[in-house]
């Protein structure tokens, strides 16, 4: 008998699809204004909006977090360079604020929405 190389693949049941089994990417950033957005900039964003669920309040009560670049480049699997053309595009369109706060202090990532 021959082998397949194919990947079985298993339907999602009710409970992964209710969590946090997905990162949900807004409907927004495929509106005309984000054309140009890279699409792993979107993604990016995605991620940027899941790690807020575990981000800290600053004292004016917003929600930022804290991810180095280092830690993005393992969850998205590319390079340094990559990753932060990607948060620079998020900055131009004004979806993040990267905020550096000192040398060998990770950056507060306040992320936006529409």
């Amino acid at each position: 008998m021959k082998r397949s190389n194919r990947i079985i693949v298993t339907k999602y049941p009710a409970q992964l699809i209710e969590n946090d089994f997905y990162y949900h990417i807004p409907k927004f950033l495929f509106k005309k204004d984000y054309n140009k957005l890279p699409n792993n900039a979107k993604i990016l964003y995605a991620i940027l909006l899941d790690k807020l669920k575990t981000g800290y309040v600053d004292e004016e009560e917003n929600v930022y977090l804290i991810l180095t670049r280092d830690e993005m480049c393992n969850i998205l699997n590319m390079g340094r360079n990559t990753v932060t053309k990607l948060m620079q595009d998020l900055v131009e369109y004004d979806l993040i604020e990267d905020i550096q706060m000192g040398l060998g202090i990770p950056n507060r990532i306040y992320v936006k929405g529409e």
